[in-house]
C-alpha cells in the first residue's frame, strides 16, 4: 500500500513546488551536509515548547465547508454540486499537559459554554476533528526516527525567514499511526509535508502534512493539514508563548470534498481542578 509512495523527500524539488504551492517563494538549496544539526535544533525547539507551555484554555472557531465532486482523468476535482455547504461553530478548548515518568503527555478536549466536555458532536456536515493541534510531535528527537527528511531551501513565510524541510513516515517504522473514523470505518493513515522553521531560532511557523498515498481501498483520496504557529500573548502569566493560532483540514472522501478551519484565540492559563470526564 506504500511502498511504491511517491514522497516530498524523493521526488525531484521542481514537483515537489508544484504540489505544494505554499513553496513558491522558495530558493532551493540541494546540499543536505547540515541537515542533522538542523534537526537536532527544530527537535530541541519542539522540546521546549513542550516543556514550557502550561495548562492553556481558548476560544476556538470551527469553520467546515462541504462540496461533491468528481475527478477528471488527470486527477483534477471538479465540483458536482451546485452550492457548498458551510457551517460554523463554537467551542471552549483545552489543551492540557500531564507529566509522568519522564514522559510528558498533551491531550486536546473540547467544551461547552459551562465548561463540560463534548464529544462526538458533529458539524451540519457530519465532521468533527480534532488532535490536529499536536501533530508537530511527531519532530520531536524521539520521533524522528520514524521519518525520512530531506533540506529544500530558504523561503519566507509568514512574514519570517525560514528553512524548508521535507519529511515522509517510514512504512513500518511508525509505532503510533494516526486512525481516523469516517462512517464508523477506522483509517490508518501515514503522512508525508513540509515544515517551515525559523531561520533565527529554529521555532516551527507553518507544518502541511498530506497522505503519504491515497486510500483509494478505503475512498480517502486526499487528506491535508496545515498548521500556522504564532507568538501568543498569555495576559495573568505576563508572557508571550509561541502556539498553534490556526489549522486547517482538507480531505475528499468517497466523492465529497471537506475543507475545516480551526481558529484559536483569548488564550489563558486553565487551572486544573477536577478530572475531566468526557461524557
Amino acid at each position: 500500500m506504500w511502498a511504491n509512495a511517491k514522497t516530498y523527500v524523493d521526488r525531484p524539488v521542481s514537483e515537489v513546488v508544484r504540489a505544494v504551492p505554499e513553496l513558491k517563494g522558495l530558493t532551493p538549496e540541494t546540499s543536505q551536509e547540515g541537515l542533522a544539526s538542523l534537526l537536532g535544533h527544530m527537535g530541541q525547539s519542539c522540546i521546549d515548547l513542550l516543556h514550557h507551555t502550561p495548562n492553556l484554555a481558548s476560544r476556538e472557531v470551527q469553520l467546515t465547508t462541504q462540496r461533491g465532486v468528481s475527478r477528471t482523468s488527470r486527477g483534477e476535482f471538479v465540483p458536482v454540486m451546485s452550492e457548498a455547504r458551510s457551517d460554523r461553530q463554537e467551542f471552549g478548548y483545552l489543551l492540557l499537559f500531564r507529566t509522568a515518568e519522564d514522559t510528558t503527555e498533551l491531550r486536546e478536549y473540547r467544551t461547552d459554554t459551562h465548561g463540560r466536555p463534548i464529544v462526538n458532536t458533529r458539524s451540519q456536515g457530519g465532521q468533527m476533528t480534532v488532535g490536529f493541534v499536536s501533530e508537530w510531535l511527531r519532530l520531536l528527537p524521539g520521533n524522528q526516527a520514524e521519518l525520512r527528511f530531506r533540506y529544500l531551501g530558504r523561503e519566507e513565510i509568514d512574514g519570517h525567514k525560514t528553512m524548508a524541510i521535507a519529511f515522509s513516515q517510514v512504512p513500518g517504522q511508525v509505532r503510533y499511526p494516526a486512525q481516523f473514523s469516517f462512517d464508523g470505518v477506522l483509517i490508518t493513515a501515514l503522512f508525508q509535508g513540509i515544515v517551515w522553521v525559523d531561520a533565527s531560532d529554529f521555532r516551527l511557523v507553518r507544518m502541511r502534512e498530506d497522505l503519504l498515498a491515497p486510500r483509494p481501498d478505503l475512498h480517502l483520496n486526499e487528506m491535508r493539514t496545515t498548521i500556522r504557529f504564532a507568538d501568543v500573548h498569555i495576559p495573568k502569566a505576563a508572557t508571550t508563548l509561541w502556539l498553534p493560532k490556526e489549522v486547517a483540514i482538507a480531505w475528499e472522501y468517497k466523492g465529497v470534498a471537506v475543507e475545516q478551519r480551526h481558529l484559536y484565540s483569548d488564550f489563558r492559563l486553565y487551572e486544573v481542578h477536577s478530572k475531566i470526564v468526557p461524557q
